[in-house]
Parts: C-alpha cells; structure tokens; sequence
C-alpha cells in the first residue's frame, strides 16, 4: 500500500506534466476557436469549400470570376432583374439618370436653384398708408396743460412698418387731431435697439421743463426711462 500511493502520485503528475494532444476544434461549451485548425471537426466531404491559410473557411473558387454590369440605365429606372425576377425601385426617385448602358450614373437633377433676386423686387408689397396708425393704436397717455388735453399713443400702419409714438390734441377729450401733420413725433432707428419698433410711452410732467413722453423699446425686457430736465 505504502509502494502504491507514491507511484500514483508520480502518475498523476507525469499527466499534468505531458501535453495533451491538440483539438481543431471544440466539443464543449466552455472553448471556442476564431478559426480552424484542420477539418477534423468539420464534416467532409467539403462541398464547394476550403480552409484558407488562416485557418478560415471560404469558397473553392470554381473557375474564372466573370464581372457583369448591373447599374444600367434600365436598372435604374426599371428595377434590378436577377435570376429571371425583376425586383422594381421601391417609391420616387429624386435622382436624375444620366449616360447609357454600364456608364449610367445617378445624378442631381437639373434646377433652377440656387435662385438670385431680381434687380425689380420688391415686384410686389403692401400699399403705403395714407395714415401711418390706421392698423392699431393703444398705450395711450394723457396730460393736460392749460386747457389742451394732449395726448400721446404707439401705432402702427397697414403697410407693416414699426410702430411709433404718436401725438394728439384736444380742448375737450372727445374730439381729438393728430399732430406733427399725422407723422410719429417718436421712431426706431435702423440698426439701433429699437429697429423693431417702439410703444409703452409714459408721460411725465414737471412745471418747470413742459411735459415730456418717453417711450419703452420693444421687446419683453424693455424698460420705460422718464427723462429729467
């Protein structure tokens, strides 16, 4: 027993030591292989296939290859036939066909674009108004100096310009004239903050300086400055 249990030990070692014999390829579900090292594991007879030298699996090239032109213009405008079935282009097409045969191409269409603005425009727009507030008037504010009630408004007119602070006057708040000959007494400038437009007027008034309107430039953030003297 004491002579036995030595050698078995020594046994079990010598199959450690020595290599195993080396599989092509795996018969469980713990090892796998990217390629194949012969096709002892594949089932021959290998029909049509080979193993290259890298060990992967590929086609047996069977004669000369034979290229054959498919994109002819009558594939792009027909469909595609292969194998005795046409297989047709599937919706509308937004490209153009150009040349013939094997040489076809698909292109861009021909546009008129990118379009240039003609030397006339504007060909056409609104008519200018003959009053520069007959589309809206509102903000109106009120001071009454002496016995002229005068009265300051944002308008704006039917040909789409900016609106603008407007001035009238009456002697007894019912029938009122437009000052400054029906123009703005206030406007935006071009370029300036208040290029968009100007509305919100204010009005304050101090005995020694008159009575002044300061208007409030467009926008959400706009804010309503009262000049002093």
């Amino acid at each position: 027993m004491r002579v036995r249990l030595p050698l078995i030990v020594l046994a079990l070692l010598a199959a450690l030591i020595v290599p195993g014999r080396a599989a092509a390829c795996s018969h469980d579900d713990t090892a796998y292989f990217e390629s194949f090292l012969d096709t002892s594991c594949l089932q021959l007879p290998l029909s049509g296939t080979t193993l290259d030298a890298l060990g992967g699996l590929r086609l047996v090239t069977n004669g000369a290859p034979v290229t054959t032109a498919w994109d002819t213009d009558t594939d792009f405008t027909n469909g595609v036939n292969f194998e005795a079935t046409l297989f047709p282009s599937l919706g509308v097409s937004t490209l153009a066909v150009s040349g013939s045969g094997g040489a076809a191409a698909l292109t861009l269409p021909s546009t008129q674009l990118p379009l240039t603005g003609d030397a006339a425009n504007p060909v056409l727009g609104p008519t200018s108004a003959s009053v520069l507030d007959n589309d809206n008037v509102d903000d109106p504010a009120l001071a009454k100096v002496g016995s002229t009630y005068y009265l300051w408004y944002s308008g704006t007119s039917e040909d789409g310009r900016a609106s603008a602070i407007f001035l009238a006057t009456s002697t007894n708040g019912t029938t009122w004239a437009r000052a400054n000959g029906g123009n703005p007494v206030l406007q935006g400038t071009g370029g300036a903050f208040d290029a968009n437009g100007i509305f919100g007027e204010d009005v304050s008034r101090r005995s020694a300086c008159g009575t002044r309107a300061a208007p409030a430039p467009s926008g959400e953030s706009a804010t309503r400055p009262r000049p002093t003297a």
